[in-house]
């Protein structure tokens, strides 16, 4: 997955779950790649589809983001995913309105993340702009679709953190072996010269329960290239 497939949104930054230092105010964030925004919102584009094996059966099931309401500085979303087998479950998706974000704005991608069988949704809930990413992920469990937290999630933020440099970065690398699923994030910060990152790596193994903490080590001092590189989601298939 390259930095262009995460989308990101400054007006969340200070939100970001288990970031390294404060993220930067708004107004001190060097400008994003503008993105061209579609004109007046047509009926396709409020709705967004893809086909991915999402219960885990091994068949397409269909997920459908759809815009369904928009007041004040809010946009409304349904998250829908429709299986194989003809169940049906969603769950409501509100994100901040500045830049009118279309369904494909937030859409990450679908991926496997967890260490149980079918993919889960990626979604950027800052809207697509800015600097910072504020990704959410869902999944199917018990029949019905349902947010899955980040390991290092609190009670009022369950995304995973992701920032680039000259920013204090923050990333995931995630492997399996065996049959057990790891992850490990990145968090490091950049030296007085803005060369040369260091940190932590934290690393995280899925159990029945979730993800669970097995150690941090430091990082040891790494070039600006491999900070940038660490600054993403790695090893996984996007689908």
């Amino acid at each position: 997955m390259t930095r262009r497939a995460v989308p990101t949104a400054v007006a969340v930054a200070v939100a970001l779950a288990g970031a390294v230092v404060a993220a930067p105010a708004a107004t001190a964030a060097p400008a994003a790649p503008a993105r061209t925004a579609a004109p007046a919102a047509t009926q396709a584009a409020k709705t967004f589809t893809h086909r991915v094996d999402i219960d885990g059966d091994g068949r397409k099931d269909t997920v459908t983001l759809r815009l369904v309401s928009s007041r004040g500085d809010l946009n409304g979303y349904r998250l829908a995913v429709r299986t194989a087998k003809g169940r049906s479950s969603s769950l409501p998706v509100y994100v901040d309105n500045m830049n009118d974000p279309t369904p494909r704005d937030l859409w990450v991608g679908a991926t496997g993340i967890d260490g149980v069988r079918g993919n889960e949704v990626m979604l950027d809930l800052g809207g697509g702009v800015g600097d910072f990413a504020w990704i959410h992920t869902y999944t199917w469990r018990n029949g019905k679709l349902t947010p899955l937290a980040a390991p290092n999630s609190t009670r009022t933020s369950r995304s995973w953190s992701v920032t680039f440099p000259p920013f204090p970065v923050s990333g995931w690398t995630f492997s399996i072996k065996g049959n057990t699923r790891y992850v490990v994030h990145h968090q490091l910060n950049a030296s007085p010269s803005g060369r040369t990152y260091s940190g932590t790596n934290t690393t995280y193994r899925w159990t029945s329960k979730g993800w669970k903490k097995v150690s941090t080590a430091k990082s040891g001092v790494v070039s600006r290239k491999t900070a940038d590189k660490m600054s993403d989601f790695r090893g996984l298939i996007w689908r």
